[in-house]
């Protein structure tokens, strides 16, 4: 299909906030890439292009810093985040029923599908993806998403070698992922507990024990599903966490310490990519009604990273 052109020009002030520096107050600026999407998520920033899905309608895109283009779509797939896998595949998750799977696509073709685990069981809601500096790639299946849901989210893992498994679970809708600690550690977004957790990498890439790695406040007048969404993390240890439903990217310290708060123009932020400098934060997010087709107005937004 053709590129299809958007706005490249849209401005707004940081979420029409001021922020107070040290001795002045500074007025980020947020440029709006792309709007009008139908549910974005899972953007990724990869050779001079930026990669996000448009949930809603089944569609993978690319931005080359000029024009939005389609990569791939289908209807019905639920595409959730994008991770470049090497010569020229892009590894999709899909998360909607009653196919959820993840499949690699390349020059826009899926060529590839995996729908079950080694143990030959379906995947409950793919959502997000990281790779560890080992290489094994991780990948989050949610789990039942809903007020009085159960926790039945897990993590599973691919590695060159052996099929994929399961390495966690019990967790309370799992969504995003980032490794830190130069690979020893793996956090997850369990969003229905509003908290973010971490597992220690096992020799090999099995993870064990998992424990609360942050705790997050709810702002007030918050809904049941405010919690983490995706997670990011700098060459710096520092650690990006998209809070749905709060309009705001947390950055946290690598003690765990609230470093700043990034306001985003839309409440429902879903996800987070760094350009290759570290100066810029792209941002996918959803104005209103994100919990049923055909959602909300989405956007991507460009958001200076200081």
């Amino acid at each position: 299909m053709p590129p299809q052109r958007r706005s490249t020009a849209s401005w707004t002030l940081g979420a029409l906030a001021l922020l107070a520096c040290v001795g002045c107050l500074c007025l980020p600026q947020t440029r709006t890439i792309t709007d009008g999407l139908s549910f974005p998520e899972g953007p990724c920033y990869a050779d001079g292009r930026l990669y996000f899905v448009e949930y809603g309608i089944g569609k993978l895109n690319a931005w080359d810093g000029w024009t939005v283009a389609q990569v791939w779509q289908e209807e019905g797939s639920g595409p959730c985040a994008v991770l470049p896998v090497g010569a020229g595949e892009l590894l999709v998750t899909c998360y909607d029923k009653p196919n959820p799977r993840l499949v690699r696509i390349r020059a826009g073709k899926t060529v590839e599908a995996i729908r079950v685990d080694g143990r030959g069981d379906p995947f409950d809601g793919p959502n997000d993806l990281t790779r560890a500096p080992a290489g094994d790639i991780y990948f989050t299946a949610s789990g039942e998403w809903g007020e009085k849901a159960p926790p039945t989210g897990k993590v599973y893992r691919i590695d060159k070698a052996g099929p994929v498994m399961p390495v966690a679970s019990g967790i309370h809708y799992a969504n995003g992922l980032a490794v830190i600690d130069d690979g020893k550690t793996l956090l997850v977004a369990e969003s229905l507990e509003n908290r973010v957790l971490e597992f220690p990498i096992l020799p090999g890439g099995a993870l064990g024990k998992q424990q609360v790695w942050k705790q997050l406040e709810k702002p007030p007048g918050a809904e049941w599903s405010t919690g983490p969404d995706g997670l990011k993390v700098d060459s710096k240890g520092n650690v990006y966490v998209c809070h749905f439903g709060a309009a705001s990217v947390l950055v946290l310290k690598p003690n765990k310490s609230l470093l700043r708060t990034v306001k985003v123009p839309y409440r429902y932020v879903t996800n987070v990519a760094l350009n290759s400098r570290e100066d810029t934060l792209y941002v996918t997010a959803v104005k209103d009604n994100p919990y049923k087709p055909p959602y909300g107005e989405g956007a991507v937004f460009e958001i200076p990273n200081r």
